[in-house]
């Protein structure tokens, strides 16, 4: 099997980090995965949210950038799923021989799933809240 997608990045990332965590956690590779997949891609998405306030415009934010973030949420869930579809026995390869950067991957969804999520409940929250009619 082919390396998976972003592989050499995602394995440099993960033994950076790795290489000085507490040996608990080293011992624990796909928790380990799971939780830096989960928190480095809900940190970026975070930056990505509030780099947009600083630098687009109000209409951008309000109108344009949940609208962005929910495509990318259907695209995080679709895309594995649409994989799984059309190649079903290259999944079950890829859950196999790489289970720590699977780990790693659904964590990176969850996260970017999970700061998306929030950023559209809140912005939905505060037009709520200063909805008169």
């Amino acid at each position: 099997m082919a390396k998976p997608f972003l592989f050499d990045v995602v394995n440099a990332l993960y033994n950076g980090v790795m290489d000085h965590a507490p040996k608990s956690l080293q011992e624990r590779s796909m928790f380990s995965a799971l939780a830096l997949g989960y928190v480095g891609n809900y940190l970026l998405t975070r930056g990505i949210q509030k780099t947009s306030e600083m630098f687009m415009s109000e209409e951008f934010n309000k109108k344009h950038l949940p609208l962005i973030e929910e495509v990318c949420i259907y695209l995080t869930i679709g895309a594995p799923l649409l994989y799984m579809m059309i190649d079903s026995n290259g999944m079950q390869e890829l859950i196999q021989e790489h289970p720590t950067y699977v780990s790693g991957m659904l964590g990176a969804g969850l996260g970017a799933i999970t700061a998306a999520q929030n950023d559209i409940k809140g912005k939905k929250s505060l037009e709520n809240k200063f909805d008169i009619c």
